[in-house]
């Protein structure tokens, strides 16, 4: 009796955290660009290293051997301007840099890069594109390209929405920037070191391209 309880409250907790998590992705979809990444506890200029590694617990399992292109900072970046002069010493911050990691390391804040080829290693909140179109086949059973945007709109389902690149669809033609945001909001107290902010990104302005 008390093994078909637990079965049974282990089921009602995954379709709780089911629920949960698309309407989060809704919410993700919905949001002005800012308000999400201060969500996500990232910035336009990709997570630093070691904010990467406090969030661990939140990759999740992805296809073996699939890769993810990421936009990350090193450690340098995390040193404040104020505490670098106290100390009289010159730091430069490390530059954002893409490198390829395995998709089971993303976790939510990362930027990721999308081009032609490319299967989609986690959800993602599409940032920037350019003539950017996804096969979702693997989820809908239908074949024919869908053209997706970063700018808003709605959808009656995940893979309606059009700033939305889903997890196993693959990339036709085009190029995107996207942030992943599958485990849903990171709250900011579990990340040791916060970047200060900049106003510009290793891609620009980052303005929705049709």
């Amino acid at each position: 009796m008390i093994l078909k309880f637990r079965a049974l409250f282990e089921a009602f907790s995954r379709l709780i955290d089911g629920r949960s998590y698309h309407a989060w992705v809704v919410a993700a979809a919905r949001l002005e660009r800012e308000a999400l990444l201060e969500k996500l506890a990232t910035t336009e200029d990709g997570l630093l290293d070691r904010e990467a590694e406090d969030r661990v617990k939140f990759c999740r399992k992805s296809a073996k051997g699939l890769k993810a292109t990421v936009l990350r900072r090193g450690r340098r970046s995390a040193v404040p301007k104020a505490v670098a002069a106290d100390f009289g010493v010159h730091i430069s911050p490390d530059a954002p840099q893409l490198r390829e990691i395995p998709a089971n390391e993303l976790v939510p804040g990362d930027l990721v890069e999308l081009k032609s080829g490319d299967t989609v290693p986690a959800d993602v909140r599409l940032l920037s594109c350019k003539d950017f179109l996804l096969d979702q086949s693997a989820l809908t059973g239908d074949h024919a390209p869908v053209r997706k945007y970063a700018g808003m709109g709605e959808g009656k389902t995940l893979h309606d929405f059009p700033n939305i690149a889903l997890a196993g669809t693959k990339v036709v033609s085009g190029s995107a920037l996207g942030v992943a945001i599958m485990g849903g909001p990171v709250e900011r107290r579990t990340v040791k070191f916060q970047a200060e902010s900049v106003s510009h990104s290793a891609y620009g302005s980052l303005v929705p391209q049709r």
